[in-house]
């Protein structure tokens, strides 16, 4: 994957991150950190806030 640099302005790491993995469907630290243009050690600490927060909501649906 070829990383992105057209982010619009002022999006955060996380919002590039978050972006990414969810179009993506990856947690794959080092392919996120790629594709969102951040360091893999930001992109593993997004992950991992990006799991708490969807943890809550996993079985909401069913």
């Amino acid at each position: 994957m070829t990383t992105n640099t057209n982010w619009p302005a002022g999006w955060t790491a996380r919002e590039r991150v978050e972006t990414v993995a969810l179009d993506r469907r990856t947690m794959d630290a080092e392919v996120v950190a790629d594709e969102a243009g951040v360091d893999v050690d930001t992109a593993r600490d997004v992950l991992a806030e990006l799991a708490e927060d969807y943890s809550d909501t996993r079985w909401d649906d069913d």
